[in-house]
């Protein structure tokens, strides 16, 4: 039983019973299986379902044989009713929803009947001519791209396919330039517009061909129903991708039918019908069409059973597996004056105008992995823009606008003459008309075959770097490129892709969504981001529930959290690698020896090396706005285990602070002057001495002898002072300047309000007691707040995707882009276990090796996988082994600092081992 859909939207049921002229068919509106066996029978019917229904069982016709066994193309020949004979010379626009798997991309489907399958309706035949599919991306270059290829690519291309695929008959491919010899069709004959390759078994190789044409309408003296006729694109599977264009050359048709053609039709009533007269008038040679049909039997008289590739995951697998590189055949750069690859710097010059008529595809998200907060221009800009050295994407998809386009390129240029401009062409096959404009006003040129919203994806990540381009156009610019010519880009960068393309599985890593809603609903965070990547493929990347509790904001992966101690490894710890990488810094040496003003106190002898393993003997904390706070005006206890009248203040889940406790005047205020210039929250400032202050405790806080291991904030402070020291500047200044800009990362910022609006950034804790507000754009860390939302071990926000990068650069062995940070061996040394005393890395966090201890990640992670876990709700970590990076960002202070339920459900490490699960191939 077969299900169809007709043009007016009436769904039937069709079960075709082979030996008996009988169609049942099944009438959803009322619920009965009927039977009609002849046309008369369709008169019982309401008005409304008659047309349908003469469509539906002429077509159904031409799918029936009358003898059941008949497995011969004589068989068939001898014993089939001439309308239905002349019927298997057609290929039909496919009419039923129910192909699986095919439905997605659109198909043919041949009018011949398989007496061994009676039941199935006709020979299935996939149209990669054109464009990309949606859902499951045909694994070819598609339209121009195609004929471009060797010869013997295309055959393992197109031999691949139909062996991954059973269900598909045969693959419809553009016109090649070796078609014609190879099938003896002689000059000045009609050339098909698409070619069929079957195959005559399941497991055979392609070894036939046919080409695909439309008859003209003139040829059978009679016209060509055209309200019949859909030339749209297909939406639904319903129809072809493309309409295929009626001949227009004088040719008779005994000569088309001397040539190996199927002949294309979107109404096989009136297309059989016309036949049928021309060869009962004996207006064609009876014995060439009678040979044509034999032909055809041959073609397909063995093709494969129908089969659902919909739970054949290896099918959809393979799809999905070759998809990024076979796009890139599929774009064409005929132009690149100095546009691409870009440089890390450059990334933040990009801006992009979207000119599109149909905009597919999932642009902007795309970009923004790429580009945080791209700049989107709503036309081509006539003015000149701020940007001294602006680059300009323009993405285009209808031909005739490109003149227009170049007049305005034109402009933009003149007003900005430092300006590059790039532009993005897709569904091109630029007629002659086209060809002849002056294209030189840009300085790269992206061509596709289809405006498919996947070739549109691919085609913005390979602007950025993130997948390369490796097309042949088909025809020549004049003055640009030759046909067949191309210049290749390669991929420098990360880019979004499907999980298997990477050796991991969809539907396990799916099973974090569950983890994320539940961790929501349960009031463990309000919302988060989550990033996985493997081998520089970012598989799985996706942003729940809303910035706050009492928010209806959605969490997007342009917000900002705050990452905590994620700092250390962003910042502090990339840093030292820098000076260590260009000798400026010797892990052995003590503080004393880069540091004068620490010679003389307890700290002087520390080495590098034991504050980047927390082994230095270092207090946990350093100082806080309990340092700053008039003691002398308090009463009683500073804190509580209970609430009580005097000690109502809740900081955390069992501790009050004393009612009276008050920032202290002298230190603090609301307004800033030339005393009061570091802002710690919105209408907060504190006395910049204060800072010196700070330094001095730290200084002079006492240091455990025996130097046990113990987390310490205070270390990277300490190492914040040395960087800052060697380099003279600021470490907010020094991330910039050699690890953000350079890497093209423009989403991670200290003190993020100076750069982007509070809506961007995730709020984090209410913080009732000091500074007395909801903090948003403001570090969480009191230690850090001190300091000016500056340090080195916590200040920093950022998103999912840019974490992610760093992450990747240190994968990468200190390469992103097309920079080159640190040495490979830096990058071993501090991300290794740096001794058995200890493990962790130099500034980076490892597994625990003692069974007897809590590791701070999964139990799957490698030893030589390395992160840090972030007070907030946040982790990064890398794997080297499994060429893995897992990144999660929440916001579980939110509202209460003392919200524990992120950390005692271990949600981070559950998502962290889905992720890992998800790995099925080396």
């Amino acid at each position: 039983m077969n299900k169809y859909q007709l043009d007016d939207g009436i769904d039937f049921n069709l079960s075709l019973m082979m030996g008996v002229n009988k169609i049942m068919y099944y009438c959803p509106s009322d619920r009965q299986t009927r039977s009609c066996l002849h046309l008369p029978d369709i008169n019982t019917h309401p008005p409304t379902k008659k047309t349908a229904m003469k469509r539906l069982i002429i077509i159904a016709l031409s799918f029936l044989s009358i003898l059941a066994n008949a497995e011969t193309a004589n068989d068939i020949l001898t014993t089939l009713p001439l309308r239905q004979k002349l019927a298997l010379l057609f290929v039909v626009d496919g009419q039923a929803k129910d192909i699986m798997g095919l439905a997605p991309f659109g198909h043919l489907t041949s009018a011949l009947p398989r007496p061994s399958l009676s039941t199935d309706r006709g020979l299935p035949l996939a149209d990669a001519s054109r464009q990309w599919i949606d859902s499951l991306p045909i694994p070819l270059p598609s339209g121009d791209s195609w004929p471009t290829l060797p010869l013997s690519d295309r055959k393992k291309l197109s031999q691949d396919f139909l062996a991954t695929f059973p269900h598909i008959g045969a693959l419809a491919t553009p016109l090649t330039p070796e078609f014609p010899q190879q099938m003896g069709i002689p000059s000045g004959m009609p050339l098909p517009d698409r070619v069929l390759t079957f195959r005559t078994q399941p497991s055979a190789t392609p070894s036939t061909q046919a080409g695909i044409i439309r008859l003209p309408a003139n040829l059978l003296n009679t016209a060509t129903n055209s309200a019949n006729v859909n030339t749209s694109t297909h939406e639904n599977g319903l129809s072809l991708i493309s309409p295929i264009d009626p001949l227009k050359l004088g040719v008779s048709l005994d000569e088309i039918l001397a040539m190996p053609y199927l002949i294309y039709t979107d109404n096989l009533l009136v297309d059989v019908e016309r036949l049928l007269r021309a060869y009962e008038n004996n207006q064609i040679d009876r014995a060439k069409a009678d040979e044509r049909i034999k032909w055809a039997i041959h073609l397909r008289i063995n093709a494969p059973k129908a089969i659902s590739p919909w739970g054949n995951t290896t099918v959809i697998n393979h799809h999905l597996l070759h998809r990024s590189q076979l796009a890139g055949r599929s774009l064409s750069l005929v132009r690149n004056q100095q546009f691409l690859p870009l440089a890390n710097t450059q990334l933040s010059h990009l801006h992009w105008v979207d000119l599109r008529r149909h905009k597919t595809g999932k642009i902007n998200e795309t970009v923004q992995f790429h580009q945080f907060n791209a700049p989107w221009l709503p036309s081509i800009p006539q003015t000149r823009l701020q940007d001294n050295a602006p680059m300009m994407v323009i993405l285009a998809d209808h031909q005739p606008d490109v003149p227009g386009i170049i007049l305005k390129t034109l402009a933009f240029k003149e007003s900005n003459p430092r300006a590059k401009v790039c532009l993005v062409l897709m569904a091109c096959r630029l007629p002659e008309q086209y060809i002849a404009n002056d294209f030189t006003c840009f300085d790269a040129i992206l061509l596709g075959t289809s405006d498919h919203s996947y070739l549109w994806e691919n085609a913005v990540q390979a602007i950025c770097g993130g997948t390369e381009i490796r097309g042949r156009i088909p025809f020549t610019m004049n003055g640009l490129c030759m046909s067949g010519e191309g210049i290749d880009i390669i991929p420098t960068r990360m880019h979004l892709g499907h999980p298997i393309e990477a050796g991991m599985n969809a539907a396990t890593l799916a099973r974090i969504d569950s983890l994320m809603n539940e961790a929501i609903e349960g009031d463990a965070i309000p919302g988060g981001q989550v990033v996985v990547a493997r081998n520089g493929l970012v598989v799985y990347r996706k942003s729940y529930g809303t910035t706050s509790y009492h928010s209806t904001e959605k969490v997007t992966p342009g917000h900002l959290y705050d990452i905590a101690s994620v700092t250390k490894i962003m910042s502090a710890t990339p840093l030292l690698m820098h000076l260590y990488n260009h000798n400026r810094l010797s892990l052995e040496k003590s503080i004393g020896d880069y540091l004068p003003d620490m010679k003389g106190t307890n700290k002087q002898d520390l080495k590098v090396y034991e504050l980047l393993t927390h082994k230095a003997g270092l207090r946990a904390n350093i100082p806080t706005f309990l340092d700053a706070i008039d003691r002398n005006a308090i009463n009683g206890n500073l804190y509580s285990k209970v609430r009580t009248a005097t000690h109502s203040r809740q900081i955390d889940e069992r501790l009050y602070l004393n009612n009276q406790v008050a920032l202290s005047m002298d230190l603090f205020r609301e307004h800033p002057d030339t005393l009061f210039s570091i802002e710690v929250a919105k209408d907060l400032y504190m006395n910049h001495h204060f800072v010196d202050s700070t330094w001095q405790i730290i200084a002079s806080s006492p240091l455990d002898k025996h130097k046990a291991y113990r987390y310490s904030d205070m270390g990277l402070v300490i190492l914040q002072r040395i960087i800052e020291t060697t380099e003279n500047n600021k470490i907010d200044h020094l991330c910039d300047s050699l690890l953000f800009t350079p890497l093209g990362i423009q989403g991670m910022k200290y003190t993020p309000l100076r750069y982007f609006h509070e809506s961007h950034i995730a709020p984090t804790e209410n913080d009732r007691v000091f500074r007395k507000q909801h903090l948003r754009g403001y570090v969480h860390d009191p230690g850090a707040a001190i300091m000016g939302g500056v340090a080195g071990h916590a200040g920093l926000f950022a998103s999912a995707d840019e974490v992610t990068k760093m992450m990747q650069l240190f994968l990468n062995q200190g390469t992103y882009g097309d920079t080159r940070l640190f040495k490979p061996e830096t990058v071993k040394r501090f991300t290794d276990r740096y001794n058995s005393a200890t493990r962790r890395g130099l500034g980076f966090d490892k597994p625990e090796t003692n069974t007897t201890k809590v590791s701070p990640v999964t139990d799957k992670a490698s030893a030589q996988s390395f992160g840090h876990l972030g007070f907030t709700g946040t982790i990064a970590w890398a794997d080297p082994a499994n060429g893995l990076v897992f990144v999660f960002l929440s916001n579980r202070v939110n509202p209460n600092g003392w919200n524990r339920k992120l950390i005692t459900t271990n949600v981070r490490n559950k998502a962290m081992t889905i992720a890992y699960e998800a790995i099925v191939t080396p």
